[in-house]
């Protein structure tokens, strides 16, 4: 079975495609275990055995049989990040805020055809439906419930979804070269995009996944992405807290960097790109890209 599944590319989606329907269900019913389980709490500890069983378990597993590295040498997480890199990722992600809030305004300026109309109606609806079971979840009064809502949607998310595109799949589309083409990285990307089924912020997060990718080739450490991608949740979570916590509304942050302070957006894009950058001169520095 190792060898068979090794030995293709089809196999492997197959299979994890098997795996994600067979582990949805079984997490479903783990969660219909839970006394109260249609409550606020309930729907959140669901999230967490999906984010656990549905994204990060298939991919493991994959990675166990269709390699003969282990699996922690094979995910490029059996060594600590070098200092420099992590804290120039939590950087990138931090300075690119604005910058992210400007593409997802521009996302949600474009509209499809006439003839597609009731596609864009049911596109807008979902992305309504989905802001506000969000912004149930991300809501927390007390400390205790900011860390539980920091592990659920910012570490747990972060891990799994960066072991599964960058880690698995990401590999799995260069299986039989050296290096990560930059094909490959776009092409996860989009479908690290598309798999939220978000596509009012498809762009923003078709390039952020697209800067995971990099990362990732560039450091040969999956910690890396991981850590871009946790401090970018992580500031959405803390920013909601304090947000709620002040009587602030969360549209005048998501506003940042967009009409009359879009200059913010230019000062973003700057420090991003030098952040970027800074990241690829130590990566080349340490010989480091994979």
């Amino acid at each position: 079975m190792k060898k068979t599944i090794k030995n293709s590319i089809l196999l492997n989606i197959l299979a994890w495609i098997a795996f994600v329907v067979a582990f949805s269900g079984l997490a479903t019913i783990l969660w219909q275990l839970i006394p109260n389980h249609n409550s606020l709490m309930g729907m959140k500890i669901l999230q967490l055995l999906q984010t656990i069983f549905v994204l990060l378990l298939p991919a493991v597993i994959l990675v166990y049989y269709s390699s003969d590295e282990s699996i922690a040498n094979y995910l490029c997480i059996n060594k600590k990040p070098i200092l420099r890199m992590a804290l120039l990722a939590v950087l990138i992600a931090l300075v690119a805020q604005p910058l992210i809030n400007y593409l997802s305004y521009l996302n949600h300026q474009l509209e499809l055809p006439e003839a597609l109309a009731k596609w864009q109606l049911w596109i807008e609806q979902q992305e309504q439906q989905l802001e506000m079971l969000t912004e149930r979840f991300v809501r927390a009064d007390t400390i205790g419930e900011l860390l539980f809502n920091i592990v659920l949607m910012a570490l747990m998310p972060a891990i799994a979804e960066e072991v599964t595109f960058r880690g698995w799949l990401l590999r799995l589309f260069n299986k039989n070269s050296a290096t990560l083409s930059h094909l490959s990285i776009w092409l996860t990307a989009i479908i690290f995009s598309a798999i939220h089924l978000q596509f009012l912020g498809f762009i923003p997060r078709m390039l952020l996944g697209a800067l995971l990718g990099y990362a990732f080739k560039w450091t040969k450490n999956l910690w890396i992405p991981i850590l871009i991608h946790f401090t970018n949740n992580c500031f959405a979570v803390m920013a909601y807290f304090i947000c709620n916590k002040n009587g602030i509304s969360m549209d005048a942050l998501e506003e940042i960097g967009v009409g009359s302070t879009v200059w913010i957006t230019m000062l973003s894009l700057l420090l991003t790109s030098a952040s970027i950058y800074w990241l690829y001169k130590e990566t080349n520095k340490n010989s480091l890209v994979l």
